[in-house]
């Protein structure tokens, strides 16, 4: 059975912490009040479940993010790991939020 590599799901770089494959890709980011190409290190992975199971211990074993945890929608855990640092856009955390308005998700969200 041929085994695919799958690039990730949520955009996590490969920094000096990571062992696993990584793949080289451009990506734009925001640096100095504008939008540039660089070429990136990010982490691959063997299949979907350890891209997401990954993510989920990049987010709770980075200190940053702990605050994020103490909300309980999606919403406001968005704009919480955006706050932290999560990602160069400064609209990061409103594109998520409006993603999770357009499609209902906030529905899922644990009571």
């Amino acid at each position: 059975m041929t085994h695919i590599a799958v690039a990730n799901l949520f955009g996590v770089k490969a920094d000096a912490s990571w062992h696993g494959d990584v793949l080289m890709m451009d990506t734009r980011e925001f640096l100095k009040g504008q939008w540039v190409t660089v070429s990136a290190k990010w982490r691959k992975y063997p299949n979907w479940q350890g891209c997401i199971d990954d993510h989920a211990a990049f987010l709770l074993n980075n200190k940053r993010y702990q605050p994020a945890f103490a909300y309980t929608s999606g919403s406001t855990f968005a704009l919480a790991i955006a706050a932290a640092g999560y990602a160069t856009d400064p609209q990061y955390g409103q594109k998520i939020v409006s993603i999770i308005k357009a499609h209902n998700l906030s529905t899922l969200d644990s009571q």
